[in-house]
């Protein structure tokens, strides 16, 4: 809820080795974590792979590429409002940044 009331696009955290995504509250919510260490098996997304965001006036697009160069996923949203994790958030700081101070 609180990403969604601050009109968040996308929570991109880093933490777990491994690729996934989903929409919570129209809210992107993105694990990108397979920079070096082994990928996690079991949970699905077990490859090596980049997300590069395209940003415009008005939109973002990410495309997730796999270690080949193959895109593997790709979604674009209308607003452009990000969080950015490496895993562990300070709730406090989290709150102002949304706040904008």
């Amino acid at each position: 809820a609180l990403l969604r009331d601050y009109h968040v696009t996308a929570y991109i955290a880093g933490h777990e080795h491994l690729y996934n995504h989903q929409q919570i509250d129209s809210v992107h919510q993105i694990i990108a974590g397979a920079s070096g260490s082994f990928v996690y098996g079991g949970f699905g997304g077990e490859f090596y792979h980049y997300v590069v965001g395209e940003v415009g006036a008005d939109a973002i697009t990410f495309v997730v590429y796999d270690q080949a160069g193959q895109e593997r996923d790709r979604f674009t949203d209308r607003k452009v409002g990000l969080i950015l994790s490496g895993g562990n958030i300070d709730r406090p700081v989290y709150l102002r940044t949304l706040a904008g101070d």
